[in-house]
């Protein structure tokens, strides 16, 4: 079998960034739950590309947050990353499982014996006091 290599990052040379190709999972994941919990699109959007600069690119935390999102979006970079990161798709799927109403249903019956253990206790504990009375 022949010898698989990692793809290498790119260069882009207007902006003299490097871009990784790929996204690990446990990135694309980290970018999923980070909007999770964002209401509007455009917030969505601009936490996703915020984040994909920073997990796709060589550049850091700090250098992407010293600018604003609009920025980076009027710069053209961002559209130059999203078009160079092959798996980008993967971020969508992953939010789209988890908003979805079976990995909800999922999560709730999950949870549902340790619910139901403290349901007990409580009835439990209010069938002592009544009898107390």
């Amino acid at each position: 079998m022949k010898d698989f290599k990692e793809m290498e990052s790119i260069e882009l040379k207007d902006f003299g960034v490097r871009v990784n190709p790929y996204l690990t999972y446990a990135q694309v994941q980290a970018i999923a739950n980070s909007v999770y919990t964002l209401k509007s699109w455009a917030e969505r959007e601009q936490n996703i590309d915020m984040l994909l600069l920073i997990y796709a690119t060589n550049l850091t935390a700090e250098e992407v947050n010293n600018y604003n999102h609009e920025h980076w979006l009027k710069s053209g970079l961002i559209d130059c990353v999203k078009a160079n990161v092959i798996n980008f798709y993967d971020i969508e799927k992953a939010i789209n499982y988890e908003e979805s109403p079976m990995r909800t249903l999922m999560k709730i019956a999950n949870e549902m014996p340790e619910f139901s253990k403290k349901l007990n206790e409580y009835l439990e504990v209010a069938k002592n006091a009544n009898s107390k009375k």
